[in-house]
């Protein structure tokens, strides 16, 4: 048991553990993001084939208790191995998939309503990826080696984000993480996402998606050539904050903004001098309008921006006739039924999560750091051992006790990690096999060269 010396209380005094019987009277408490165990979860139908490998991959370092498959009952379960007294032990979460894969989770931890919600990032498996995008976690994942995407989550700052309540008529309020839009643009969307639906078959990977939608974005060229879209001043009324906004004839689809990237990438805003920066923790939406299919080109071409209307906290949207409308990439035709006057449609501020932003601006271009870099405290394998990866699930809470999960015992889970420590370390890495699956420490780095040190870490308070 000499590796485990140095085992911290969660009030912060240092506790030497010199025999088993005192693992039964450590008690967990609150620690610092980077530490506690990853909580990983696949969707394996994302990105064709990527998402199989990367549960494969991840069941290989992290083990069956940390990585669960989300088309085998969604991410309650996995989640509730790690709720104790209606609190989330110290963890983190890594959603494998499209954008709706984190906004799942965010759904099911608000319905669990439990305390101390973990934070999580992002590995991108869908097309449009929008999430991922602007938390720096990339465009798309491409088989970067698992040693980077973890050495990302190492580094990670975790930050505020901001979530809405989308509510339309009299139905439930719906979570909006990303944006809301409606009008031209959304139409395209919605013909895409029937196709999808009916041959699914033809829309497994991101450049074949992509061509179709370019497909149909030329047959809604064509009906904005032809005059067949309608104008949005002619069937909705726009209110931000309990003040009506004036829009322009020429405004045929309008977009309501909590992150920057939109449809895959398309840098939709641009803040005008008398606006306050875009920023997805300031609890502000902002609100804008395309000019058609043209527009759109325009600024998926990184040559144009939405038009901007205004910011807001509250937006409510009153809607005369059917028009298609989307909430973070998930399209519906909304009907307006002959009897009514209209359908309304309101945006208010839900809540702040907490998400990991990657330290870089994709994953990759951080080298695989030191070896013998040191994890924030000291190392739980005891100061002459190799810094351990935070992400191993060490123990399990069970009646306020430090105990093992099922059929593993403190001395084989400190193995697995030094194991699949050496096994990161020789993949990112290039080391030989020098490194032995046993645990032996690493070559210290030279004199002259400087150890890294690991950033600084945005802390939100619970």
């Amino acid at each position: 048991m000499k590796h485990l010396k140095g085992l911290f209380h969660g009030d912060g005094d240092k506790e030497k553990v010199d025999s088993p019987k005192n693992l039964d009277h450590f008690k967990v408490g609150k620690a610092p993001h980077n530490l506690g165990p990853l909580i990983v979860f696949v969707n394996p139908k994302s990105g064709g084939n990527q998402g199989h490998q990367v549960k494969k991959d991840m069941l290989e370092l992290l083990g069956p208790e940390q990585v669960f498959d989300l088309t085998e009952g969604g991410p309650e379960p996995g989640l509730r191995k790690y709720v104790k007294d209606g609190q989330f032990v110290p963890c983190r979460v890594l959603a494998c998939g499209g954008d709706g894969t984190p906004g799942w989770i965010l759904t099911v931890m608000d319905t669990m309503k439990c305390g101390n919600e973990p934070p999580i990032a992002v590995l991108p498996l869908g097309t449009g990826n929008d999430i991922s995008r602007v938390l720096g976690w990339g465009p798309g994942y491409k088989g970067e080696p698992m040693s980077e995407v973890m050495r990302g989550l190492y580094t990670a700052h975790v930050v505020p984000f901001d979530r809405w309540s989308c509510r339309v008529g009299d139905t439930e309020g719906r979570p909006l993480n990303n944006y809301f839009s409606m009008g031209v643009d959304t139409d395209i969307l919605l013909r895409f996402h029937e196709a999808r639906q009916k041959n699914p078959e033809k829309f497994n990977n991101r450049e074949m998606n992509k061509m179709h939608y370019i497909k149909f974005s030329m047959s809604e060229f064509v009906d904005d050539v032809k005059g067949r879209n309608t104008p949005l001043p002619q069937c909705c009324t726009v209110w931000a904050d309990g003040k009506a906004q004036a829009l322009p004839q020429e405004a045929l689809g309008l977009m309501v903004l909590n992150i920057q990237s939109y449809g895959g990438g398309a840098k939709m805003w641009q803040s005008p001098s008398d606006m306050l920066p875009q920023s997805f923790s300031d609890e502000m939406l902002e609100i804008g309008y395309v000019k058609g299919t043209k527009h759109m080109a325009e600024i998926q071409s990184g040559l144009s921006h939405a038009i901007p209307i205004c910011q807001c906290k509250h937006l409510k949207i009153s809607v005369t006739e059917d028009l298609a409308m989307q909430v973070d990439g998930e399209p519906w035709l909304q009907k307006v039924p002959p009897s009514s006057v209209g359908i309304d449609v309101e945006i208010s501020h839900l809540k702040q999560n907490r998400m990991m932003q990657h330290v870089d601006s994709k994953i990759g271009d951080r080298a695989v750091r030191d070896a013998a870099a040191p994890v924030r405290g000291r190392s739980i394998l005891g100061p002459r051992s190799i810094a351990p990866l935070p992400f191993m699930d060490h123990t399990r809470m069970h009646t306020g006790k430090r105990t093992c999960l099922p059929g593993r015992t403190v001395d084989g889970m400190a193995a697995q990690e030094r194991n699949a420590h050496n096994r990161l370390q020789h993949r990112g890495s290039g080391l030989g096999k020098g490194s032995s699956a046993g645990g032996a420490p690493p070559a210290r780095p030279s004199q002259g060269r400087a150890r890294q040190s690991v950033p600084p870490v945005r802390q939100l308070a619970h």
